[in-house]
């Protein structure tokens, strides 16, 4: 057996042990989205994916599989409809489609699906939500966490609410040096460096070169220090929780259906 922080690898008495101890969920918000020509369209997942498994593991709590869904600007033109990085990455009303894009969903379905995954995590005895990644998709959750935690009585951070900066943080650019040093860390086998031509300007990226100011090195910095960071906030904020609440694993009335 398995002791893993990843809510899809736990039983369910494994589950609400972790609970007991800890009631923190940690929700990936990525796309699967163009991350240059030299990173995976999963880097918005990937992430911080990688970066709430090593704070669960000091600090406990779950994590949620990750939302690839996502909102974004868009834009139709002349039947074709784009978004995100096809829009801003290139020059007004001139966007392009970028191969790979696959996440664009409205605000408002977005919202739908954020309250669908707040009322189950409230069912199952969860206190906080830690959500990152895709920035669109932050931004539209920083702007209804306030009405979550009203409504579900569940506490909703990103990391940048628990001690990020937007220098030194954790994916405070789109594929340039931050994303790419974070990845680079994680998987260096994920990325390839020499798929951006040193003579042109690299698609749809935003932020420090990559090709001179990325480094494992770097990431490996901006992973351990974020996540001590945020792992002192996290124990400092569930210090005093009342676990009277949780849910138990109790049945009655049950009915045998082994062998029908």
């Amino acid at each position: 057996m398995i002791n893993s922080v990843f809510y899809k690898d736990l039983q369910p008495a494994q589950l609400l042990e972790k609970i007991t101890n800890c009631p923190i969920a940690y929700l990936p918000i990525g796309t699967l989205e163009w991350h240059g020509r030299h990173m995976p369209l999963g880097t918005d997942m990937l992430i911080p994916e990688t970066v709430f498994a090593k704070v669960a593991e000091s600090a406990g709590g779950v994590v949620l599989p990750p939302l690839f869904l996502a909102p974004g600007i868009k834009q139709k033109i002349k039947g074709k409809k784009f978004a995100g990085m096809e829009i801003c990455g290139f020059e007004e009303n001139k966007p392009n489609q970028l191969f790979g894009n696959c996440y664009h969903i409205s605000e408002k379905l977005f919202y739908k699906i954020l309250n669908g995954i707040l009322e189950n995590l409230k069912r199952n005895g969860f206190k906080y939500l830690v959500a990152h990644g895709h920035g669109p998709s932050m931004n539209a959750f920083s702007k209804y966490k306030g009405k979550f935690q009203k409504k579900y009585g569940i506490k909703c951070f990103t990391l940048f609410d628990l001690g990020f900066t937007e220098t030194d943080g954790i994916q405070t650019d789109h594929a340039a040096s931050n994303e790419t040093s974070l990845v680079m860390s994680i998987n260096s086998k994920l990325v390839d460096i020499e798929n951006l031509n040193q003579d042109e300007i690299p698609v749809a990226i935003w932020g420090k070169d990559p090709r001179t100011d990325a480094s494992i090195e770097y990431g490996d910095k901006l992973i351990s220090t974020n996540v001590e960071q945020v792992v002192i906030s996290l124990k400092k904020i569930t210090e005093n929780l009342d676990n009277s609440q949780l849910p138990k694993i109790e049945f009655s009335n049950i009915k045998s259906l082994i062998g029908k």
